[in-house]
């Protein structure tokens, strides 16, 4: 019921912030420095058209992400929470693991997309460290230096049509990348492959009618990605890597912004990167992106399991005998990933379901062997060519509901 009436209470607040219609702000930010000292730096506010992302006003540990933020509104005198989300960062991740030759004066890019309503705006950034959250950034954002971004064109063709005169939809964005201007027709066609492959997994099948496809070409000057292992350097237009964080097939763009550049004024909620390279690689970042090669006969596979990361959170639940990996998970803490549970607080995630025996309690997952759960015995988060399990699944559908109701 208090989420509900959250809910209720932010969208009033957003329809009395003294504006008929209620746009998008863009906020571009920097990450840079551990953990212990983050710092994070606003570096451009823009305006964009009319608001489509989920109304999101709940507690905050309904949030998932290592991060969470919070926008408030100055209503008679006081801060009124307006929007809440939570997401997670490349930066997170090269802050909480060592590898060889790493680089620890990196800045890592991240964009946030809120609601933009003519009042002065508060955004509070929290970061989730063990059992206690610890506020990276509180600040008001200068309303004064908000612009508009020019864009370069973009071809955008529609994959997949919402049925017509659905208000809110789910709006998924495919990108060009590592493909020339050659290379447009195979674009195309694999654009299209993945969205089949998409609009087949039954949680996106069940809401068809509200989720929109589009892909968006630009011609990359060379082909693929960069590949470090073999000296490789591509000129393509998100300066995408193989090689990241020392791992060789852990595919990735630092050019976040970049990512949100490429799509122009268009409205995305989930951002998904093509690369044209016959390596396999892939990765995904909850409420940031995924991308992935276009490697074998397993890419869709592939790119539906990092979508699954990017889009709903989820984690891996693949470990190997005696793997342990404390760093990433502490096991006196329930994780935000709705389909693992530590049991700590298994009452957030599927007990329900467990009591009513439709699913069950496996040990190992998530890298861990011991004290780590997941709910059945496999899973596309898995392993591949693997229907989505139960909790995925609803994990699934949770999101899409939150951006078309």
């Amino acid at each position: 019921m208090i989420r509900y009436l959250n809910l209720i209470l932010c969208l009033l607040v957003l329809s009395g912030c003294d504006k008929d219609d209620i746009r998008t702000l863009r906020v571009d930010l920097n990450f840079s420095g551990d953990l212990d000292s983050c710092v994070v730096d606003v570096v451009g506010l823009y305006s964009m058209s009319d608001w489509s992302g989920a109304v999101s006003c709940g507690e905050k540990d309904e949030t998932m992400g290592n991060f969470v933020y919070s926008l408030y509104c100055k209503k008679e005198g006081r801060d009124t929470l307006i929007y809440r989300e939570g997401f997670s960062s490349l930066y997170y991740e090269w802050a909480t693991m060592e590898y060889d030759g790493k680089d620890r004066d990196m800045v890592f890019e991240h964009t946030l997309l809120v609601p933009y309503v003519d009042e002065d705006l508060r955004l509070v950034i929290e970061c989730r460290k063990g059992k206690e959250d610890s506020v990276v950034y509180d600040g008001m954002l200068d309303m004064r230096n908000v612009r508009k971004k020019k864009y370069d064109d973009v071809e955008m063709r529609y994959l997949h049509k919402a049925q017509e005169g659905k208000s809110r939809t789910l709006d998924v964005a495919i990108l060009a990348e590592g493909y020339m201007s050659e290379d447009s027709d195979l674009f195309w066609s694999d654009a299209k492959m993945l969205a089949e492959g998409l609009m087949s997994e039954s949680a996106y099948m069940k809401y068809s009618d509200r989720i929109h496809v589009r892909g968006f070409f630009k011609a990359s000057v060379t082909s693929g990605a960069s590949d470090p292992s073999v000296g490789y350097k591509a000129d393509n237009v998100l300066g995408s890597s193989f090689g990241v964080f020392g791992s060789d097939r852990y595919l990735e763009t630092f050019e976040t912004f970049a990512v949100y550049d490429y799509v122009g004024e268009y409205l995305v909620d989930v951002f998904i990167v093509l690369v044209n390279s016959e390596k396999y690689g892939g990765g995904g970042v909850y409420n940031c992106f995924a991308i992935g090669s276009v490697e074998s006969e397993d890419w869709v596979e592939v790119m539906m399991h990092e979508l699954g990361h990017s889009f709903a959170g989820l984690a891996d639940e693949y470990y190997y005998e005696g793997e342990t990996s404390p760093d990433m998970y502490s096991m006196d803490v329930e994780p935000w990933e709705p389909n693992i549970t530590t049991l700590v607080d298994f009452d957030k995630k599927w007990k329900r379901l467990y009591d009513s025996k439709e699913v069950g309690l496996i040990e190992g997952a998530a890298y861990n062997a011991k004290g780590l759960y997941r709910s059945e015995s496999n899973c596309k988060m898995r392993e591949l060519h693997i229907p989505f399990c139960r909790v995925c699944n609803e994990a699934i559908e949770n999101r899409i509901k939150r951006y078309i109701e």
